[in-house]
This record gives structure tokens, sequence and C-alpha cells, in this order.
């Protein structure tokens, strides 16, 4: 008797657990669905971008400043060794970043 009370329950959850997963599955969003990666080329290397709107802001910049953004940020540059790349001062590409980020929350707060 007690044999055949656990198989019902047995038999039961197993049906509880697929239905819940069903649901679950229905309601999951993936965001490689919504979400296509955008790569850059960057001194030979690849850099991928994986949000949109990531993507959408870099390609709204001016080359140069796009390029020493995706090598500060993505390939771990520091401001020297962008600097010397460009053929400027460390502190001019630091202060390039700065004026770059002041302006970007300037039109956060507008919008």
């Amino acid at each position: 008797m007690f044999a055949a009370f656990c198989k019902v329950v047995l038999r039961n959850a197993a049906f509880t657990a697929y239905r819940d997963f069903g649901r679950k599955q229905k309601r999951e969003v993936y965001f490689e669905k919504y979400d296509k990666p955008t790569v850059f080329v960057v001194q030979g290397q690849e850099v991928i971008a994986a949000s949109e709107r990531l993507a959408d802001a870099l390609c709204r910049l001016p080359e140069q400043r796009r390029v020493a953004l995706l090598m500060y940020f993505f390939l771990g540059y520091t401001d020297e060794k962008i600097g010397n790349i460009y053929g400027r001062n460390r502190s001019t590409i630091c202060n390039t970043f700065s004026k770059h980020f002041d302006q970007q929350k300037i039109k956060n707060l507008n919008q």
C-alpha cells in the first residue's frame, strides 16, 4: 500500500516539474535573440560589442575617439600607450575621455 502511494506522489511530482519547466521556458527571454554582436577591429584585434545600444553609440563617435575608447576599455591599453600610438601626451588622451564622458552625462540628463 505504501509503495503505491509513493509511486503516485512521485508521478505527480514529475508532472508538476515538467509543467513548471514548460511554463518557465515560455516566459524566459534570451538576450542573444535580440542583441546582435558587432565586431570592431582595433589594432589588428577584434573587439566584440554584445549590446546593440553600445555598438550604436560607438558607431556615432568619430573614428579616432571610438578607437581610443575601444583600446582603453576593451583591450586594456593605458592612456600613455594610446597617446604614443596617436603621437599625443597621456594627459591629452585622459582629457579626451573626460570630455566625452561629461558630454554623455549632459545628453543623458537632457533625455
